[in-house]
């Protein structure tokens, strides 16, 4: 087990000593979910949602920015 984790107790409620960042979203499950995908500038993008994550794809360079639903939708973090 890396140190890092050993060092961290939960039970004590600390801050975890790393942060994770979302780096990419991958596929899309539409099954049960439509009309959740939209173009924007004019053709250049498309946002959609995926799971708790709001998307927002270039399409010209396929350039992917990813927010939490709460921060995609409402700006908050």
């Amino acid at each position: 087990m890396p140190e890092k984790l050993q060092t961290n107790n939960v039970g004590k409620k600390k801050r975890p000593i790393e942060d994770l960042v979302l780096e990419l979203v991958f596929g899309y499950r539409g099954n049960d979910c439509r009309n959740n995908v939209h173009y924007l500038n004019e053709g250049a993008d498309i946002i959609y949602h995926t799971a708790s994550v709001g998307v927002v794809l270039n399409l010209t360079t396929g350039a992917e920015k990813t927010h939490s639903l709460s921060e995609f939708l409402f700006g908050t973090q």
